[in-house]
């Protein structure tokens, strides 16, 4: 079983799609770590109208982050449709 950062229960996610990818990715081997919800900080150039000498701070999320220490990473976006 991989370990699950934030290891929550899959019922309190509330996104079904991001519910049945972490469900999923459970049962990935032990040597695999998968980060749920990763928030990261990424400065932007400022949009039209806004003070422009000042970069941005704005939050980001990734859905999912899979490392395993061998292979490496990947970044996953969980789209939801019918």
């Amino acid at each position: 079983m991989a370990r699950m950062i934030p290891d929550v229960n899959p019922m309190t996610i509330g996104n079904e799609g991001e519910r049945c990818f972490y469900t999923v990715a459970m049962e990935l081997p032990a040597e695999y770590t998968v980060l749920y919800g990763y928030r990261f900080c990424q400065e932007e150039e400022p949009h039209q109208g806004q003070d422009s000498h000042q970069p941005l701070d704005v939050i980001r999320e990734i859905d999912f982050i899979v490392v395993h220490p061998n292979l490496g990473f990947v970044a996953i976006e969980v789209k939801q449709g019918d």
